[in-house]
């Protein structure tokens, strides 16, 4: 259970004291599961009541929370900052925090906002000490795509690697077995440790809400409430308050927009031309980076690289797929594929030459009754020389 620290207490209750001085409904932007981009000023949100909005000179407006796709605080980017440790479980929580001990079950991490919090061993994916919050400049192999690790693996900053199984955390150290040998690792010479953590949980069939604070940080929560002059979260059980300046944005999960990045395509292929296998990667490009087509950044979608299929079962579940296909910015001048969309074995989308800077522009095919999905990215002219290619905010969209 989370455990709030008397000097966190005492930093939020600072926070709000000064949230109370201006507790004007907090100006967002809301983008709807049909593609509306609505501004206005948030009066309430919950997962179970919806989204109240008054609209700038303008009427008040409600949605229920499975129509939302997400609701940005206008000015809550997430900045740049010191983060001690990045914390990831396979949830996709992520905490920039610092981790101060635990035990045989959970790592315990403060971060300066929430007080302390115990996160499950058994659910942890990477620990990554140093940097910045939102830094892309991470250890080798720590963040290598779709590799299923059997061991965990711990990454030290003289350059050595500890190979074993995480069994607790104590004393600014995290303990690791290897064979018969228990090993404790000071958490001052890691610089990363990466976990055989299992596979991702279903986001998908129950509404939940993703939180991003300004620091980097994202928790994946059940039960939410947003209203000012904070946002009300319950972690573990135990409700916690957040001052509306620290949040960034609040992303809805199962609802009716499903990202196919929150799914797992039941055949993943990538042909190659030379020596190297490319493998997909989920809301980030090929080589790891942000998703960018033609000078725009994408939050989701998928990064792939010539020749690629990726084949999704659908089984009459959704309508609608909405995506926008487009060469990565990130590729060079001698990109260029075809890209095609193929449903129950008919090509219902195809786009020839894409180059460096194209988008093919937003794409919505029906999928009603639909049984089977295709994405494909094929050689060009020059082979598969530089062929970074994006399925830039892919996602299935549900009926009513």
């Amino acid at each position: 259970m989370v455990r709030l620290r008397t000097r966190a207490r005492l930093a939020m209750f600072l926070a709000l004291v000064c949230a109370a001085d201006d507790a004007r409904a907090s100006s967002v932007q809301v983008q709807t599961v049909e593609g509306e981009t609505i501004t206005g000023d948030l009066l309430t949100f919950s997962l179970t009541e919806g989204l109240t909005l008054k609209i700038a000179d303008g009427p008040i407006r409600s949605w229920p929370a499975r129509e939302l796709v997400s609701i940005r605080r206008m000015g809550g980017a997430a900045g740049s900052i010191a983060c001690p440790a990045a914390v990831e479980t396979i949830d996709g929580t992520r905490i920039c925090g610092e981790p101060i001990g635990g035990d045989e079950h959970s790592l315990l991490v403060r971060h300066p906002w929430l007080g302390d919090i115990p996160l499950p061993l058994e659910d942890l994916t990477h620990v990554v000490f140093g940097g910045q919050s939102d830094s892309t400049d991470r250890p080798a192999d720590v963040y290598e795509p779709q590799r299923q690790r059997v061991e965990d693996e711990l990454f030290l900053k003289n350059g050595d690697r500890v190979v074993g199984t995480l069994i607790a955390a104590a004393d600014a150290s995290l303990i690791v077995e290897t064979g018969r040998t228990k090993t404790a690792i000071p958490f001052g010479v890691l610089q990363a440790a990466v976990l055989a953590a299992p596979s991702p949980p279903d986001l998908t069939e129950k509404l939940r809400a993703r939180l991003h604070l300004t620091d980097g940080s994202r928790l994946v929560l059940e039960a939410i409430r947003w209203e000012e002059p904070g946002l009300h979260v319950w972690l573990a059980g135990e409700e916690t308050t957040v001052s509306t300046g620290f949040v960034g944005q609040v992303e809805i999960l199962g609802g009716r927009r499903i990202w196919l990045s929150e799914l797992t395509p039941i055949a993943a292929e990538h042909t190659s031309m030379g020596a190297l296998n490319w493998a997909w990667r989920r809301d980030r490009n090929v080589l790891g980076g942000p998703l960018r087509i033609a000078g725009r950044p994408f939050d989701r979608g998928l990064g792939v690289h010539s020749q690629s299929r990726l084949v999704y079962a659908l089984d009459g579940r959704f309508q609608t797929l909405v995506v926008e296909p487009g060469v990565d910015d990130d590729s060079g001048p001698f990109a260029d594929v075809t890209a095609r969309i193929i449903v129950d074995g008919q090509v219902r989308f195809e786009r020839s030459h894409l180059r460096q800077g194209h988008s093919a522009g937003r794409q919505r095919i029906d999928l009603a009754g639909a049984i089977r999905l295709e994405l494909l990215v094929l050689f060009g002219e020059n082979a598969d020389v530089q062929d970074r290619f994006d399925w830039a905010d892919a996602a299935f969209i549900r009926g009513d």
